[in-house]
């Protein structure tokens, strides 16, 4: 009986007392790639290829999870909605690089031609996931196999949509989950570093 008020009074506080699962897919076009279901990728030849993980998400907190089946040049980020990556370009060039943040599989964040390091390189196997909170200061904070990266961006566009980017023959990532949440798994860590979007 306690449970049902505790969730009836959250209800009406309009707080949510568990994460929201959230559909996700990806819209891309034809290419040289292979699809394993709805979310798995593997690329057939050499070539940036960035898939957008829709929907765009805006106002509250998401988290976007992959793993990374096997591994080349792997980036997983956030890009301000609206914008198109064609096949054959990544989030790093022009005219691109001002509207999309990725953290690398190197271990730095890129954003408009910033590299700081400091995180942990993402390797063939991990899961990695990527937790927005769209209230202020706006933050992406990376997560490799649930342990949070130091390296952070704040001041993240008001509507963003998660994204991937590609480049090597087999490179492969599945996308295994996107939620809402109700609070944030992100923390105050020591030796954190703020990158801000600019």
């Amino acid at each position: 009986m306690t449970d049902s008020v505790d969730q009836d009074s959250l209800a009406q506080k309009g707080i949510q007392s568990e994460d929201q699962e959230i559909q996700a897919y990806i819209t891309v076009p034809d290419g040289s790639y292979t699809k394993d279901g709805e979310l798995t990728f593997t690329l057939t030849a050499q070539e940036y290829k960035t898939f957008p993980v829709s929907p765009v998400v805006t106002q509250g907190i998401y988290k976007c999870e992959l793993k990374v089946n096997k591994l080349g040049n792997f980036n997983f980020g956030v890009m301000k909605s609206g914008l198109v990556i064609p096949f054959g370009m990544n989030g790093n060039q022009y005219p691109y690089f001002k509207d999309c943040m990725f953290f690398h599989s190197n271990g730095s964040l890129y954003q408009n031609h910033k590299t700081p390091a400091g995180n942990q390189q993402i390797k063939e196997g991990d899961v990695a996931a990527i937790e927005v909170n769209l209230a202020e200061p706006k933050t992406a904070h990376l997560f490799i196999n649930d342990v949070q990266q130091p390296v952070y961006m704040s001041g993240i566009p008001d509507k963003v949509q998660f994204f991937f980017n590609i480049n090597f023959p087999g490179e492969s990532v599945t996308v295994l989950s996107l939620r809402k949440l109700n609070v944030p798994n992100a923390k105050n860590i020591s030796g954190e570093i703020e990158i801000k979007w600019q």
